[in-house]
């Protein structure tokens, strides 16, 4: 039997908002459905959970803020380690675009950045943060299906 599928959601403890539950309670609801292991934590040391959490994740969501590039965690070696996981293919990592910063002056700015086609719009900006975190629900939906059909043959769990 394949192993079960890995979602960790890291937020700087100062985004805890409306905004964030929002976001979680979209995952929860996938996590019924498609029950897969789910970590939300906020990122406030390099603990060796925080370690784990990201080392052994196939889905990484980061809300990025200003609060969170401020503290270090983004550029810090285990961040950076995830990014080159992410370059072999080993890991989806999702940027949310969760308030106003600067998504150039990141290291993720290659990746495919969230809520929205392009992750333009910070999730805070949005009129309504349910849409963008029933965004966010989508992609990751679509992602869990694609490693579901890779490791399951076609079979969802």
């Amino acid at each position: 039997m394949a192993s079960r599928i890995r979602v960790f959601l890291g937020y700087a403890l100062e985004d805890e908002c409306l905004a964030m539950r929002n976001i979680e309670a979209h995952l929860e609801t996938i996590w019924w459905q498609r029950h897969f292991d789910l970590l939300i934590a906020p990122i406030s040391d390099a603990s060796e959970d925080l370690a784990e959490c990201i080392n052994m994740s196939d889905i990484i969501l980061i809300p990025l803020s200003q609060f969170l590039l401020g503290s270090g965690f983004c550029n810090s070696e285990l961040m950076l380690r995830a990014i080159e996981r992410w370059r072999r293919g080993e890991v989806f990592i999702l940027p949310i675009h969760f308030r106003k910063i600067e998504r150039e002056e990141t290291p993720f700015a290659g990746l495919q950045w969230l809520p929205g086609a392009d992750g333009s719009k910070p999730m805070m900006d949005w009129r309504n943060k349910d849409t963008a975190a029933f965004n966010i629900e989508e992609s990751v939906r679509r992602i869990i299906d694609e490693l579901d059909r890779k490791r399951n043959g076609g079979q969802r769990l």
